[in-house]
């Protein structure tokens, strides 16, 4: 009888270990600030549900909007983000240590159109966007993205930089009012005002 106790708890303790190693998927990253319509979350390890206003969101998040749907998300370190109609967007990554103001935020955009406002995160290192035909990254900055299938455009409005890359090729952007558009299997086109 006291092997097998020792063997359970021996598997006990190997299973709660396992736990505390997993990701804390649980730990809120923002906040739903605003929304109009019924915009969808979708946590890693719990149900969908709507976005209403004081939701809290979790990394891993795949969010959704319908026709008449809109959200307005405010993440830990200041960064905004609006999401507008028929959009399919996953809250990928979100690390944040407020004491020292560093972190890393990354996005999948699948499609939609996205108005991004850097928090402090982007103060020193780009937030990034991946998207069916590129990857944009926003530096202490404002930017527009939208999102198809096939092609990405992203408008740049202010701060330090906007990048898109794609087949190994990188257009960066650092006047206002300039956007990049990328087509799937292409690289990025030169810049050109918006």
């Amino acid at each position: 009888m006291t092997i097998r106790f020792e063997k359970l708890a021996a598997a006990f303790l190997a299973a709660a270990s396992a736990l505390a190693n997993m990701p804390a998927y649980s730990q809120p990253i923002g906040v739903t600030s605003a929304t109009a319509g019924e915009p969808l979350g979708k946590p890693p390890t719990e149900q969908e549900r709507v976005l209403r206003v004081g939701i809290d969101l979790q990394a891993g998040e795949l969010v959704t909007t319908g026709i008449e749907d809109r959200a307005h998300l405010l993440f830990l370190d200041g960064t905004a983000l609006t999401v507008g109609p028929q959009a399919r967007l996953t809250l990928d990554r979100f690390v944040y240590d407020n004491d020292r103001r560093l972190g890393a935020l990354g996005l999948t955009a699948a499609r939609g159109t996205f108005r991004l406002v850097g928090g402090r995160i982007s103060k020193t290192v780009p937030i990034t966007v991946d998207t069916p035909s590129g990857t944009i990254g926003i530096r202490g900055g404002i930017m527009l993205f939208k999102v198809e299938p096939t092609e990405t455009v992203a408008t740049f409005l202010f701060g330090y930089e906007m990048t898109m890359t794609n087949r190994g090729r990188t257009q960066t952007v650092t006047a206002p009012g300039w956007q990049v558009s990328t087509v799937a299997g292409q690289s990025p086109m030169a810049p050109v005002l918006a």
